[in-house]
Parts: structure tokens; sequence; C-alpha cells
């Protein structure tokens, strides 16, 4: 029998050590970061669409973020939509609105919604993103982004006790794009791991078809409403969320094994 480890937990213990360490820093004046660009000042991440839009807006490159960058993109490339799932403090808080009544009962009454988009979609969107960088030499998506709210926010109360007016928009950004379409595909980062969990050498879930019973309790628990029993299922949107993995009691679900390997080991 596999070891079980309390992955939920995990996850929120590693989502709060996070944001400690942010507001810490902002509060003892130490170089932390946020969650767009987080780290120690010889080890950091650093949000590729924000390297990249800061660039165009700026019509220059900030050499000394370019390694960071590269090491961010690498992750993503290798783990696929993993940061989502556990160290995105606006995907949890998605989550929690989309659970709740008034927005069920209105998808429930406007068949079709929402949209489902694909990373190619995504993609369109983070070309936009980076053409009117650009075009306006102003990264605006650095400005209106989710995750570019929340660290502003947390530093302001860290340094000040007090939050911006923009915090606002974290309510709106979900209810209408819940309502709409995918968040995840308009998130450009995001979509960056969904087209990572397409072509990255690690699968992030693997299911033995042999140990499967097709008893559907992973379909049932995923947030991304993923057919993981399914040997065809599309795990574009998939985070490591680690969900189905501890309902599977048949133990058919592996992470992380390689594209062409043995999912059995």
């Amino acid at each position: 029998m596999r070891p079980t480890l309390p992955w939920q937990r995990l996850r929120k213990l590693v989502l709060a050590g996070v944001v400690a360490v942010i507001v810490g820093g902002a509060i003892l004046d130490y170089a932390t970061g946020t969650f767009a660009a987080f780290g120690l000042p010889m080890l950091r991440f650093f949000c590729p669409v924000g390297f990249v839009e800061i660039s165009l807006a700026t019509r220059s490159i900030v050499w000394t973020a370019l390694p960071y960058t590269l090491l961010s993109i690498g992750v993503v490339f290798l783990f696929g939509r993993f940061p989502c799932g556990w160290l995105c403090p606006f995907y949890k808080f998605k989550h929690w609105l989309e659970s709740l009544a008034p927005l069920g009962r209105v998808r429930r009454a406007t068949p079709g919604l929402p949209v489902r988009a694909t990373w190619r979609d995504g993609v369109a969107v983070l070309v936009g993103v980076v053409a009117v960088s650009a075009i306006t030499g102003y990264p605006i998506y650095c400005i209106v982004c989710p995750i570019g709210i929340i660290s502003r926010n947390l530093i302001s109360l860290g340094t000040h006790l007090t939050v911006h007016g923009d915090v606002l928009l974290l309510a709106f950004y979900p209810i209408v794009l819940g309502l709409f379409v995918d968040w995840q595909r308009v998130c450009p980062v995001g979509n960056l791991g969904a087209v990572a969990n397409r072509v990255a050498p690690l699968k992030p879930i693997q299911v033995d078809e042999e140990a499967c019973v097709q008893c559907t309790q992973c379909l049932e628990t995923c947030p991304e409403d993923i057919s993981v029993f399914d040997a065809g299922a599309d795990m574009e949107s998939c985070t490591a969320c680690m969900r189905c993995y501890d309902v599977c009691d048949g133990e058919a679900i592996r992470l992380y094994r390689t594209r062409n390997g043995p999912p059995s080991e």
C-alpha cells in the first residue's frame, strides 16, 4: 500500500507559507518579493508574462531578472500547471466563489456557459496582452492581473496596514469570467501551464488502466471536471491538486511520471 500524505492540508500550508513570507518581508523590509517575483536574493521566480510586458513597455531588457524568468519558465514546462494549484491564491478564491449557490443557479439557467475555451484561445489572449504592451508602452496586464492586485495589497497590508480599492476587482473577475469563459484560458500564465501539460516530459497524472475500476470518483472530486479515469482525457487543465489521487481506492493514479513511461510502477 502506498504511503498517504495529507495533500490538501499541505497545499493550504504551502500557500499560507508563501503569503506569510511576502507579508513578513514587507513588515521587516526584506526583499522576499511578491507572487509575481518571489524568492530570496540568490534564488527568485519571476513571472514570464510580467517580464515580457515590462521589457516591451520600457523598450529594454531587465537583464538581472532574465535568469529568474528562465528558471520560472523551466519549472512551468517541467511541472505544468502545478503552480496554479499550489501557489496561486486567486485559484482557490475562484473555486470558492464558483461553489456559491447564486453562480450555480445562473449557470444551470444558461445552457452553454461557461464557454469552453482551448489553449489556443489562451495563446491568442497572451499575444493580445503582449501586443498592447508593445503599442502603448504600458504593462497593462500587470496592473489588472489578480496576482498583481493580491501582491500589491499584501505588501501594503504589511507595511501600512491598508489595502487599495483595486482589491474589489478580485470579486468581479471570477464572477464574470466564471460565468462566461474558463478562467485558466484567460490567465496568460495559467495557459502557459496548460500548454506545458501537453508537451512537458512529465505528465501530472497518469492512470494504471489495469488497476482502474472506472468508479469515476476522480471525476466527481476534480475541480476542473477532468475525466481522469479516461486514458484519452485532456489533461491541459490539471493543476496537480492531488484530489483524484486522494480518493482513488484502487491506487490506480500515479503522479508525475514520464509521458511515455510505464504508469504502474
